[in-house]
């Protein structure tokens, strides 16, 4: 309770960019609607709080309705499932300015389309590798490939990201591309081969 109240005060103040998924483990949505329920929370909450000062009963209650207006996932298949319902769910959440605007591009979603229709056509026969996309310069290339990223966002969990192929070395680049997807701390990959990375 008292990190759901810290959240909720966050997410209502001015300028917050928080964002709450509320997950009901080993609970449902309509246990924690109950009414019976509540009431047991609230009086194990008056006892805790003849002792402890500092519980506010009253921010408590507030902070359990302040979820009522916010969708929620539940437990159903198991926690593996849960797990992947969680990541969806951040993912689509995932702030816009982490994502570049393909709103511009002219038929983005055939072009993507036809895409990932061949990149599912080439994983299938020869597992996960890559694909190029080439033409004379100026034709589009970069942007597809961007609007590609916004594309298979989802489903690779955010795990995308376009990296030019220029000059640079292929340590850079790989370094790049780990920097971008990960939280690694890369300060120690610059001697190291592509193959031990």
């Amino acid at each position: 309770m008292l990190e759901l109240v810290a959240m909720v005060r966050e997410l209502k103040s001015p300028n917050s960019r928080l964002k709450l998924i509320p997950v009901f483990y080993k609970l449902s949505r309509e246990e924690w609607l109950d009414h019976e329920n509540r009431s047991k929370w609230i009086a194990q909450w008056k006892e805790w709080a003849s002792v402890d000062k500092s519980i506010c009963i009253e921010e408590w209650k507030k902070a359990l309705d302040a979820l009522k207006s916010i969708n929620s996932l539940m437990m159903r298949d198991g926690e593996v499932h849960l797990h992947r319902e969680i990541v969806d769910a951040v993912c689509k959440i995932v702030l816009p300015e982490t994502r570049w605007d393909d709103s511009h591009v002219q038929g983005r979603s055939r072009l993507c389309e036809i895409l990932l229709q061949k990149i599912n056509e080439r994983e299938k026969r020869n597992g996960i590798q890559v694909m190029g996309l080439y033409g004379i310069g100026g034709i589009g290339k970069t942007t597809m490939c961007k609007a590609m990223c916004n594309e298979v966002f989802e489903r690779y969990e955010g795990r995308v990201c376009h990296v030019e192929l220029n000059t640079t070395s292929e340590v850079e680049i790989l370094r790049s591309v780990l920097r971008r997807l990960s939280t690694i701390e890369l300060e120690h990959v610059g001697g190291l081969n592509i193959d031990e990375v």
